[in-house]
């Protein structure tokens, strides 16, 4: 669902580009969108164990980069600007989800 959300507001910014600007824009809105969305749902997974949480955490953002990767090759085929520019937006939300995912492998390490 969160999936869904992220991809939607990647959809919706990037029909609405006319200058370099707003694309610059856009993918800034992107990524403050995808960082909520990313701490909401880490906020919702359960608790567990000492291992619990931390492999869930991991393996549920594995899914969601997943998704994102098959969404930037499939854009990536395309030569239209549209997907170039969701391509650099989906990018964006790769960039801050990794940085979500090795901060949790740093936080299990301390």
């Amino acid at each position: 669902m969160a999936v869904q959300g992220l991809l939607g507001v990647v959809e919706q910014s990037v029909s609405g580009q006319r200058t370099e600007t707003d694309q610059e824009r856009t993918i800034e809105t992107i990524v403050r969108y995808a960082k909520q969305t990313i701490q909401e749902i880490s906020k919702k997974l359960p608790p567990g164990d000492a291992g619990g949480y931390p492999a869930l955490h991991r393996k549920v953002m594995k899914s969601i980069l997943d998704v994102l990767e098959q969404e930037i090759k499939k854009n990536g085929r395309l030569k239209t600007q549209k997907a170039q520019i969701k391509v650099e937006a989906l990018q964006a939300i790769r960039h801050v989800l990794i940085k979500e995912v090795l901060e949790g492998v740093e936080g299990e390490a301390s």
